[in-house]
């Protein structure tokens, strides 16, 4: 896998606009605004990867690759 330092800082930075604070901080309480904005986000960033996602009822996001061999492990990531 090839990674793009340019487009994750990107990402980074606009996940951290969501949410930022007056003093420069980021702040994102669960099931306000912001929360809702970065699970968007998030999500998002997931989908263009290619990963299925799903979320749980607690707001988890979950993002799975499917391998070629369903034998093998997945590889799974969430929101945090």
């Amino acid at each position: 896998m090839k990674y793009r330092v340019d487009r994750l800082r990107e990402r980074i930075d606009k996940l951290a606009s969501s949410a930022r604070t007056p003093e420069g901080g980021v702040t994102r309480l669960s099931y306000t605004p912001a929360y809702h904005e970065g699970m968007g986000l998030v999500r998002g960033f997931m989908e263009e990867a290619g990963m299925k996602v799903r979320i749980d009822p607690l707001g988890n996001i979950f993002g799975r690759f499917d391998g070629n061999d369903e034998s093998l492990p997945v590889v799974l990531t969430r929101s945090h």
